[in-house]
């Protein structure tokens, strides 16, 4: 949009100002009729993208919840689907050992079990592989969504002060 705004401008302005008696009037309405259209779709993605983001929040508070509900409160760690976020909502840190926001190896990962309570967090993905002997949890959240946990089988022992 950005780099189209200056050329459609100034065509528009071009036609506007070179177009005579009944070309003018056509060319105006022609831009408003764009606009109102342009404003319009506008409107409906917008209308779209915060009824998509209400339902995810409601999806993150009722994870926070059962997460608490399991024990993980901070300090903690998460992994898995949304883990980011639901780490902020969470109080805890995020560590990723996949994807496109990879912070950790998995080795890392897995020595913060000794240190923080742990957490792995999937809706779609399978049980990871280092999680095979972890308890599972699984929940609905409110958008009827299914959820699943896994949590290491000893908690970590208390930190030293």
């Amino acid at each position: 949009y950005a780099l189209l705004a200056l050329p459609m401008a100034e065509l528009i302005r071009g036609a506007a100002a070179h177009g005579r008696g009944r070309w003018r009037l056509a060319t105006a309405g022609a831009v408003a009729a764009v606009l109102a259209v342009q404003a319009g779709g506008q409107q409906l993605v917008l209308a779209h993208m915060v009824r998509t983001q209400h339902l995810a929040r409601r999806d993150y508070t009722a994870i926070t919840g059962q997460l608490r509900y399991l024990g993980v409160r901070t300090p903690c760690t998460l992994s898995g689907e949304q883990a980011p976020v639901l780490a902020f909502y969470a109080g805890c840190r995020s560590l990723q050992i996949a994807g496109n926001d990879t912070s950790a190896s998995l080795e890392h990962l897995l020595a913060q079990t000794m240190v923080t309570r742990v957490a792995v967090v999937e809706h779609v993905n399978p049980r990871p592989a280092y999680a095979r002997g972890w308890p599972r949890y699984a929940f609905t959240t409110p958008n009827g969504r299914h959820w699943r946990v896994y949590l290491p089988p000893e908690p970590p022992a208390a930190p030293r002060t």
